[in-house]
């Protein structure tokens, strides 16, 4: 495998190189939003993902205060999956806050509320 990443203007960033497995981490520039590819080599032939006309695979580095104010609701309210589920969802994280709502939904079965925010979550995820 090898992972290419490109900033906004499709300047490559960063190459990993060539991977013998399906992991590899980089440092990029916090707040900036990048896109990325994968070529794997199977059988000598080279197979690149995604592929138009698939969308580019686009992903953003959470910016220094959002990281802050992630890691101060986690001090303030540890264990609070409301508080942390609202954060992500506002910064963007919308995986996490479906994950952080799904716990809310279990510590409290009866409540409408942890459905309500998964909805809303689920909408704008659709909406990207």
């Amino acid at each position: 495998y090898q992972v290419e990443v490109f900033d906004s203007n499709f300047g490559r960033v960063v190459s990993s190189g060539q991977l013998e497995n399906t992991r590899w981490t980089t440092t990029l520039r916090r707040g900036e939003t990048y896109v990325w590819q994968v070529t794997a080599t199977l059988d000598g032939r080279q197979i690149k993902a995604p592929q138009r006309p698939a969308p580019d695979a686009k992903f953003k580095v959470i910016s220094q205060d959002e990281l802050s104010k992630i890691q101060t609701v986690r001090r303030q309210f540890p264990g609070h999956s409301l508080a942390l589920g609202i954060t992500y969802a506002e910064i963007g994280l919308l995986v996490e806050a479906l994950n952080e709502f799904d716990s809310l939904a279990k510590a409290n079965p009866g409540s409408p509320i942890p459905r309500r925010l998964r909805t809303t979550v689920q909408a704008a995820m659709r909406d990207r």
